[in-house]
C-alpha cells in the first residue's frame, strides 16, 4: 500500500460557497449573476487549478526527490500524476471547444485534479493503473508507429522549409547587392551618365 505524498496536506476548499454568494436564482429559474462575478469565479477557479494542480504537486514531487533517498512508490505515484495531467492538458487543448462551455467545468476540473493527488484518495495510481496503462499497452506499437512517422514527416517538412529559406535568403541577398551596385554607380556619376 503507498502512503499520502511527502509534505501532503488535505485542502478544504469550497467554490459553491463563493458560488453561492454571487449568484441568486431569479423567478424563471435563470443564474442573474453578473458577467463580473462569472468572471471572477472563473478567475478564481483558474487559479486554484494552477497552485492545486500544478504548483502543489510540483513542489511535493520536489521534495520526494530531494529526500537523501527517494522513496520509489513515491516517485512512481508522481510520475503517474504528471502522466495523466499531460494527458488531460492535451485532451483539454483538443476538445476545449466542446468541453469548456459545460457548466461548473473550471470547478470540475479542479476537483479532478485535487482527486488525483488527494493523500486520502490517490487518484492518479487508480486511474493510471486502471485506464490509462491497460490502453497505452494494447496501442503501445501502434503509437510508436505514428510517433515514428510523425518524427520523418516533420524531419522532411523542416528540410524543406529550410531549404525554401535558404532559397529566399539568396534571392533576397543578391537583389540587395545588385541595388547596393546600382546606388554605389549612381552616386560616383554625378552627370547621371553611364560608364562603359
Amino acid at each position: 500500500m503507498i502512503t499520502a505524498p511527502l509534505h501532503a496536506r488535505p485542502f478544504a476548499f469550497s467554490l459553491s460557497l463563493a458560488r453561492e454568494s454571487n449568484q441568486s436564482q431569479s423567478p424563471e429559474g435563470r443564474s442573474s449573476s453578473s458577467p463580473s462575478s462569472q468572471m471572477a469565479v472563473s478567475f478564481i477557479t483558474r487559479l486554484l487549478t494552477l497552485a492545486l494542480g500544478y504548483a502543489y504537486p510540483a513542489y511535493d514531487c520536489y521534495k520526494t526527490l530531494e529526500r537523501n533517498v527517494p522513496q520509489m512508490e513515491h516517485l512512481r505515484f508522481w510520475c503517474q500524476y504528471w502522466i495523466l495531467l499531460a494527458f488531460l492538458t492535451a485532451f483539454e487543448r483538443v476538445a476545449d471547444s466542446a468541453v469548456s462551455w459545460l457548466p461548473m467545468y473550471g470547478e470540475a476540473k479542479l476537483a479532478l485534479v485535487v482527486y488525483l493527488w488527494h493523500p486520502k484518495t490517490m487518484g492518479a495510481m487508480h486511474v493510471y493503473d486502471g485506464y490509462l496503462r491497460p490502453y497505452l499497452a494494447a496501442h503501445e506499437a501502434d503509437i510508436d508507429a505514428g510517433l515514428l512517422e510523425l518524427r520523418t514527416r516533420a524531419k522532411d517538412a523542416t528540410a524543406a522549409h529550410l531549404h525554401t529559406a535558404e532559397a529566399f535568403a539568396q534571392t533576397w541577398f543578391v537583389e540587395i547587392a545588385r541595388r547596393v551596385s546600382t546606388k554605389m554607380q549612381d552616386a560616383g556619376d554625378p552627370a547621371g551618365h553611364q560608364t562603359r
